[in-house]
């Protein structure tokens, strides 16, 4: 099994904040697999976040300004549902709070 592909993930995550799916991608960190991500949203505004690759999880960590009025349970259960379409398999989700942002580690 190869490791996750990361760019399906970013696509997702576009689709489940109703942004473009052209996004400004960075990796401009010491270690390859530490990726910043700008996306607009249909309101203009840009959506940052991060996305930690490991061999078969990926950790994604979002501001929660990021989500305004819209409930971050919901979010989840919607971009639960989309990663499973798409990589039809289950997929275990595990979310952790932080100061100022969620930590979604998603493993394949």
């Amino acid at each position: 099994m190869a490791p996750v592909d990361y760019m399906k993930v970013i696509d997702i995550i576009s689709k489940t904040f109703n942004a473009d799916k052209t996004v400004d991608l960075e990796a401009s960190h010491d270690k390859v697999d530490i990726f910043d991500v700008t996306a607009t949203l249909s309101s203009g505004a840009k959506l940052k976040y991060r996305i930690l690759m490991h061999n078969y999880e990926l950790d994604i960590v979002i501001p929660i300004r990021a989500f305004g009025d819209m409930k971050f349970s919901k979010w989840l259960s919607l971009f639960e549902y989309e990663l499973e379409q798409s990589f039809m398999r289950n997929i275990k989700i595990e979310t952790q709070e932080g100061p100022g942002e969620y930590r979604i580690r998603t493993s394949f």
